[in-house]
């Protein structure tokens, strides 16, 4: 009979829990004390003999369930399918076929004997030995969950390359090279886009260390907020032996264009002073370009700190100092999903606020070109008018404040285009802005142009916040999408916990 290792024998019984220590007491995570956990250990060992006694794990070798099936010397595909995954195991350990791939020793069959594996059914035994693995039902979720012994001898199978490599575009796939040459080219990819990161001017060669040992470094150092997840993406792939190459290179794009978007924000070119600043991107003096820096330097510290932890967790299964179970894994998991989401969606969010306020900008100046169509219109009009329907820039600063700003902003040679990173968004989409020579080097006389000089410029315009507009659009498209996919994790996660709770109550039932 197992031995009790929680209650005594004497004096006490389920509702008289001992109360002075036990051998558990002093271990804080049971579930490193399962079947094979601590095979040198005699609590382990106890535990482990326990669990075997009371809840036997069918094998197929040590432990056979009783009552094979009557076709069980030789099943159909479709009878096959069917059974408990006891018999198929001691199915395949008895029938079926040893072989090595990829120098893993492999118990497998077929059934069927067509030369296109598509009409056939293949299985295998896992490695651990513990469940029956039917290539052609294979999912993609459920190939990133086997270890990477299990994928290591997916990738070399031909029949999973042709069933499922082939149907989901993973890699390596029919006609394709090793996993480890996919693995080296999709690293080479990372590092390329590392490279790309550490060749910005603004980069700090050699600053790692102090970015990894001194949070308060980060916004200097922001480079390393975006080589350092673009390296974890690197180490995962050596966990790796199936890749789905469409989804690890949009991880990388994603890293490369979340990096490239702060760093026009941290680098966009300063305005000048005075009056009729040069190089203004903004009627606010850059100020709302600056304040969105910061948040997107906040947002990505935030997508790099869940990350890092999610990392730490996979390869330790320890959270502040403290061993985690597998419901505490799943929330987990399920919360640094949620807080990348989150914080991607705050960048969205953020977009698209700078995409409103450039538009605005846009729109004062389409308010001051309606103002200066209009000077057409007045009795005894010239042919000939400038911005607002004046002449000089002091005049057109008595028609409205800020006139002298939304000037300096569409001059052509104010703007400086050539010297000038101008707005991250306009950079974003290369969008060019209209820009026409609007005041005269003297800095106070405006050119003047013709009523269909002033139409055509009012077009262009008119054109480009019609672009901007569009990119308003798509991101708020994208926003949902992200929004989308964190209700999708956290389903996912509140799926798993569920089914956990409801096989222990149906354990307690028994």
């Amino acid at each position: 009979m197992a031995i009790d290792t929680f209650w005594t024998t004497q004096n006490s019984g389920a509702y008289d829990p001992v109360l002075d220590e036990t051998l558990g007491d002093t271990f804080d995570a049971p579930h490193t004390y399962l079947a094979g956990a601590l095979s040198d250990d005699a609590l382990g060992a106890q535990l482990a003999s326990d669990a075997a006694e009371l809840y036997p794990v069918y094998d197929g070798a040590t432990h056979v369930m009783a009552g094979r099936p009557s076709d069980f010397d030789n099943p159909t595909a479709e009878s096959f399918l069917k059974w408990h995954s006891a018999h198929q195991l001691a199915w395949l350990r008895e029938y079926g076929t040893e072989t090595t791939i990829d120098g893993q020793p492999v118990r497998m069959a077929t059934f069927g004997t067509d030369a296109n594996p598509l009409n056939n059914v293949t299985v295998l035994l896992s490695q651990d030995g513990q469940s029956v693995i039917v290539v052609n039902r294979l999912s993609v979720e459920q190939i990133a969950t086997l270890p990477l012994v299990d994928q290591m001898v997916l990738a070399g199978l031909d029949a999973f390359r042709a069933l499922i490599a082939d149907l989901y575009n993973l890699s390596p796939a029919t006609g394709e090279g090793t996993s480890d040459e996919v693995r080296m080219e999709l690293q080479t990819v990372i590092q390329n886009a590392i490279d790309q990161i550490a060749a910005q001017d603004s980069y700090t060669d050699g600053a790692r260390d102090r970015f990894l040992n001194d949070p308060s470094s980060r916004g200097e150092l922001y480079h390393y907020l975006f080589t350092e997840q673009l390296e974890m993406l690197s180490l995962r792939l050596d966990r790796m032996a199936v890749f789905d190459i469409d989804t690890i290179e949009k991880s990388i794009a994603d890293i490369v264009d979340r990096f490239t978007r702060l760093e026009r924000y941290m680098t966009m070119t300063e305005a000048g002073t005075g009056t009729l600043p040069t190089h203004s991107n903004g009627l606010d003096g850059g100020a709302s370009v600056a304040s969105a820096a910061e948040v997107f330097l906040t947002i990505e510290t935030r997508i790099y700190d869940a990350l890092t932890q999610s990392r730490d967790l996979s390869l330790s299964g320890n959270y502040n100092g403290r061993d985690t179970d597998a419901p505490g894994l799943i929330f987990l998991f399920q919360t640094f999903a949620t807080y990348v989401s989150e914080a991607e969606a705050e960048g969205k969010t953020e977009e698209m606020d700078q995409n409103n306020r450039l538009l605005e900008d846009y729109a004062k100046l389409q308010e001051l070109l309606n103002e200066t169509l209009r000077a057409f219109s007045e009795p005894g009009a010239s042919d000939k008018v400038g911005l607002g329907g004046v002449t000089t820039l002091a005049a057109l600063k008595e028609l409205a404040a800020g006139n002298a700003l939304i000037l300096a902003m569409f001059d052509t040679r104010l703007v400086d285009a050539d010297n000038n990173t101008m707005h991250p968004l306009e950079a974003e989409k290369v969008l060019k802005r209209p820009t026409l020579d609007l005041v005269g080097t003297d800095g106070n006389s405006l050119t003047h142009y013709t009523k269909e000089e002033w139409n055509a410029f009012a077009t262009n315009i008119g054109e480009m916040t019609t672009l901007i507009g569009q990119d308003t659009e798509i991101r708020m498209s994208e926003l949902t999408q992200l929004g989308e996919i964190k209700n999708r994790h956290y389903e996912l996660g509140s799926n798993v916990l569920n089914k956990m709770n409801s096989l222990i109550q149906s354990i307690i039932n028994i």
